[in-house]
């Protein structure tokens, strides 16, 4: 069986090794602005230091769970990018630190992918 050249398309997230998907991630962190004068420190192994300097912290990760909180590909036929699934994310996020009366300097990332092949290309990005 001949062997199909690796692209954005045929690329897998399972294919990629946890380091290579975080430099995927972090440099368009970088590009979007979103490190803030809060974070010290990171993004690093699974961790930043954040601070905050009147002591008290509240911290939200409510993960998006494909099929009940976005679908890949909608009736209509739109095909949902990881942009679109990251945005959600954000917003779900953000809006729970607001009703806690918080203000929000930072986000907590948590990613959980599907059991079968997804591409690496899927994670669209604006790029303007």
């Amino acid at each position: 069986m001949p062997e199909i050249p690796l692209t954005e398309e045929t690329l897998t997230v399972a294919a990629l090794s946890e380091a290579e998907l975080l430099a995927r991630i972090f440099p368009r962190l970088e590009m979007a602005g979103t490190y803030s004068s809060a974070t010290l420190l990171g993004p690093g192994d699974d961790a930043a230091i954040i601070a905050a300097p009147d002591g008290r912290t509240v911290i939200s990760i409510d993960t998006q769970v494909q099929d009940q909180d976005f679908r890949l590909q909608w009736p209509n036929g739109y095909r949902t990018t990881g942009f679109d699934v990251g945005w959600k994310a954000a917003a779900q996020n953000l809006s729970d630190i607001n009703a806690m009366g918080g203000v929000a300097t930072s986000l907590v990332v948590s990613l959980t992918l599907p059991p079968t092949p997804l591409s690496a290309g899927w994670r669209t990005w604006p790029t303007a």
